[in-house]
């Protein structure tokens, strides 16, 4: 087994893999899956992966941005994550379902 440059620790190798072609609504549709989200917050989480401003998605959605910030609070609860630059990476590489050939 290769070694890291101390010689005794194993080497690892992680590969992800990103489709950016991969429709919005199956990642969305993902993360409901994957996080329990509603469909309103996995739509505000794709929207800031996106770099969309807190206040942007408001506008686009017609909702306070109290509201988006609430739904915000929600998905970090629900994905583990505390920050939006967190959650944009968890968005962008979040497992693909191969099952449903997306």
């Amino acid at each position: 087994m290769p070694t890291g440059r101390g010689g005794g620790t194993p080497a690892v190798v992680l590969i992800l893999i990103s489709d950016p072609d991969r429709e919005k609504s199956g990642i969305a549709r993902d993360l409901r899956a994957l996080y329990g989200l509603t469909p309103a917050e996995a739509d505000v989480a794709v929207a800031l992966a996106e770099g969309k401003t807190l206040d942007r998605v408001a506008e686009e959605r017609g909702v306070s941005r109290e509201t988006v910030r609430f739904q915000l609070k929600a998905i970090y609860a629900k994905t583990g994550t505390s920050r939006q630059a967190e959650l944009a990476r968890l968005v962008l590489t979040a497992p693909v379902d191969f099952q449903r050939g997306r």
